[in-house]
């Protein structure tokens, strides 16, 4: 160091004396070699000391000057190492910070969640609050309610018991009064029976007075006293006080309200409103009686489907339907549906613009032809009648005609959207001018303008073509409404289903008071036997219910195939064939209308073709609207005789039922098909493994063995020798081509040249090789 800092010394002072001239120069050098010459002095001084403290072994400058520059090297290093560790240091802050901070949002997300989770159990114990107030308040009004119906019912003890005095009263009463007039009567007769003894005591004597006596009054015949039975009437009746309704909880007064019938005779009160349905139904006749099924102890699944009232079950088909002689496998249905006690677990655009007519531009009309329509009314009008290829005189004389042959439905579905309306009609008409200087279109309604009722005639005629299609398409939607309904109703197969239906859903429901001991069900239910899982989830009651029929009663299965007529049917609207119906009725009536007032000539032929059609189509329609009325009817009936309401529901989701019951059931019975197959093809694998033979070791080439045998190929050869995975590869597919017996693959594979090895033959031709 201090030689480096003599040197800058040396060369500022260099710099500084410069510009000097030469004997500043020399002046210099010998300052210069004075230290030099010091400065070696010293170092040999060093040097020496040096020696004397290491072991006396001498260093020289280069050598000092070669550990100085290791040891910056050694220092430089060090200070990489540790600026390394300080950055790896830093890095792993970094990580650690990183960390903390997705800690930190982690943190605050479960907080949030939380103060969600408190805010939402603030909110229920708030609702829960709310709902508590309002359960109190209505118990608080019930027992208010109840209270008063007591209060009501002591009234009703009190005047009854207040009745009942003023009857024993007036039997006191009446007893005084019966013994009074039986006193007086038996005075009467004494008095009688006294006088006749003296009377014939005075004939007797001869002495008579009788005619100087007069006789008593007759008095008829004594009355009786009454019985003391049924004189008294009987009190008005107290209106039948109701019972309180269900109070939720809260206990009935003892004793009931109903009290006893006070004595005398008086009848009891007229029956309490708003029994229960269970009590109801003791007064309804039962289509049958059903078999208890208490011996039950295994606790299934409910089955919730829509029994029918007792009272409506006459109207219906399951009046007639019993399933107390259904048979099943009761043992796999409660096993199957048992209830399991679960383990509580964790947890561009719709087109382009339409165009103008015109196209890009406008084009120039000419000055002599006068359009008084709107251009783009005239411009379809025109490129329609371009289709006509006929004249105007000559499609005017054809709809005089009523000519058919000339213009057949497409024609006349094409002048239906041309015809004139009632405006432009004035309007073309009105015009005063020159008639040869309007246009096409103006000059065809000109000519229109001639017929009567043109825009009618139009229709009508076009009416009369379209007729017999229209009418027969009506016709075949009646009938298949028709067969519908006879389908649904007549098929035995499906009552038998029906049977079991309801004998698996009661054995099910046997512990349910509400759904269990049903007489009949909706046809909604049909499709809960699908819903309803098994215990172990891997069936349900509908594929129970396929093979309970399958094994008891299979021919029940037919139904499927009888209502395949019923997807027709569904898709038909009522009203909307009704409407149709209706619609061209009114039609045919307008055309016989109008066919009585049409004048008659040589030209026009309108009144009498459409008088004679008028004839036909009116007979026609008049038969056609009562099948319609007898199949809506029959409908309606089928409906109601299946237990639903025909005015809430329509045809097609009446029918809708038994299309959705006949495909899930068509569909279960080909899943089980399935499975059926799949297991016997399984079986039949288990049982060809068992049958061959345990001894033979050897592996089975298949059919291509014969052709190895036949061809003297040695397969061991050809499989030690080939021990590359290529020719390996090569090898397992001519083992295959031999399994499979296609020897043609093999040999298409030798043509290639493809390296199997050496292949022996037992019979070696010239070569010994392929």
């Amino acid at each position: 160091q201090r030689q480096e800092k003599e040197e800058e010394e040396g060369e500022e002072g260099g710099e500084a004396n410069y510009p000097n001239d030469n004997e500043g120069n020399s002046k210099q050098e010998e300052k210069e070699k004075k230290r030099a010459d010091d400065h070696e002095e010293e170092e040999e001084d060093e040097l020496s000391d040096i020696d004397e403290s290491t072991d006396s072994r001498p260093f020289t400058y280069h050598e000092l000057i070669e550990e100085l520059k290791n040891y910056k090297v050694h220092s430089r290093e060090e200070e990489k190492k540790a600026e390394m560790e300080v950055k790896n240091k830093l890095d792993g802050l970094e990580k650690e910070r990183h960390q903390l901070k997705l800690r930190e949002s982690s943190l605050m997300d479960d907080l949030k969640k939380s103060n969600k989770s408190a805010r939402n159990q603030e909110l229920e114990t708030i609702k829960a609050k709310d709902e508590n107030a309002k359960l109190r308040a209505e118990l608080e009004a019930m027992k208010e309610k109840f209270n008063r119906m007591q209060q009501e019912t002591e009234e009703a003890k009190k005047t009854v018991e207040r009745q009942m005095k003023e009857i024993e009263s007036l039997k006191k009463e009446q007893d005084s009064k019966n013994t009074e007039q039986s006193g007086a009567a038996e005075a009467e007769i004494k008095q009688l029976k006294d006088e006749i003894t003296r009377l014939k005591q005075d004939v007797a004597a001869g002495t008579t007075t009788a005619a100087k006596i007069p006789l008593p009054p007759s008095t008829g015949t004594i009355p009786l006293p009454p019985s003391m039975g049924g004189v008294i009437p009987p009190p008005p009746s107290m209106g039948g006080i109701p019972p309180p309704p269900s109070m939720g909880g809260i206990p009935a007064p003892p004793g009931g309200i109903g009290l006893p019938p006070p004595p005398g005779g008086i009848g009891p009160p007229p029956m309490m409103m708003g029994l229960p349905p269970s009590i109801q139904q003791q007064t309804v006749k039962v289509p049958y009686e059903k078999k208890k099924l208490d011996y039950i102890k295994t606790k299934t699944k409910v089955l919730h489907w829509a029994p029918i009232k007792l009272i409506d079950i006459t109207k219906t088909c399951w009046n007639k339907l019993s399933d107390q002689e259904v048979q099943f496998d009761a043992k796999i249905l409660e096993q199957s549906f048992a209830v399991v006690k679960r383990k509580k677990g964790g947890g561009g655009g719709g087109g382009g613009s339409n165009r103008s007519p015109g196209g890009g531009g406008a084009k120039k009309k000419k000055k002599e032809i006068v359009t008084l329509l709107d251009s783009k009314r005239s411009y379809n009008i025109n490129i329609a009648l371009a289709r006509f290829k006929m004249s105007h005189d000559v499609i005017r004389d054809a709809l005089l005609r009523m000519d058919s042959e000339t213009l057949d439905e497409d024609k006349l579905v094409a002048l239906a959207k041309c015809k004139p309306e009632a405006g432009e009609l004035d309007t073309v008409t009105s015009y005063d001018g020159d008639v040869s200087s309007l246009g096409s279109v103006e000059q065809f309604f000109l000519k229109l303008s001639e017929i009567p009722q043109v825009q009618f005639r139009i229709d009508a005629f076009l009416f009369k073509i379209r007729f017999e299609k229209n009418v027969a398409e009506l016709q075949e939607m009646v009938d298949v409404l028709k067969l519908a309904t006879s389908c649904v109703s007549e098929s035995k197969h499906f009552k038998t289903v029906l049977e079991y239906i309801l004998a698996l859903g009661n054995y099910l429901n046997h512990a349910n008071k509400k759904k269990g001991c049903a007489y009949g069900v909706r046809l909604s239910s049909l499709d809960k036997f699908k819903g309803m899982k098994s215990s172990d989830q891997k069936t349900n009651l509908l594929e129970f219910l396929v093979v309970t029929l399958r094994k008891f009663k299979p021919e029940a299965a037919e139904f499927v195939e009888e209502f395949k007529v019923l997807p027709a049917a569904a898709k038909l609207d009522i009203t909307f064939l009704e409407s149709s119906v209706g619609k061209t009725l009114g039609m045919v009536n307008r055309i016989g209308k109008a066919a009585k007032s049409a004048k008659t000539d040589g030209t026009d032929r309108f009144g009498p073709v459409m008088q004679a059609f008028y004839d036909e189509a009116k007979q026609k329609m008049d038969d056609l609207g009562s099948d319609l009325k007898s199949a809506i009817k029959e409908m309606k009936q089928t409906v109601t005789f299946y237990g639903e309401d025909a005015k809430k529901v329509a045809s097609s989701e009446f029918l809708q039922y038994f299309i959705g019951f006949a495909d899930s059931f068509k569909r279960t019975g080909d899943m089980l098909d399935k499975k059926k197959e799949l297991e016997d093809r399984q079986k039949a694998r288990e049982e060809g493994k068992k049958s061959r033979s345990p001894k033979s070791k050897k592996r089975h080439l298949g059919p291509g063995a014969a052709i190895a045998k036949a061809g003297g190929l040695d397969v061991k050869a050809l499989l030690g020798k080939n021990k590359n995975k290529k020719d390996k590869n090569k090898i397992g597919f001519a083992m295959k081509s031999l399994r499979s017996g296609d020897s043609s693959k093999i040999r298409a594979a030798l043509r290639r040249r493809q390296k199997f090895g050496t292949i022996k033959f037992k019979n070696r031709g010239a070569s010994g090789k392929v």
